[in-house]
């Protein structure tokens, strides 16, 4: 996130990068793993995705 709010500022505040994020990115992300299920056809999974999301 940190990376984000340095370098999204076209969007606004830092209120409304994270906001941004919270409401469309995230969720979209959410909607990949879940229906691409991309971990099931990975021949490599680097673990920096889940320690920044909180899982894993």
């Amino acid at each position: 996130m940190e990376r984000a709010l340095n370098r999204d500022t076209y969007i606004g505040s830092k209120e409304e990068i994270i906001d941004k994020y919270e409401r469309r990115y995230f969720p979209a992300e959410d909607v990949y793993m879940n229906d691409c299920n991309p971990l099931l056809l990975a021949d490599y999974i680097h673990k920096t995705y889940y320690k920044k999301r909180g899982t894993l």
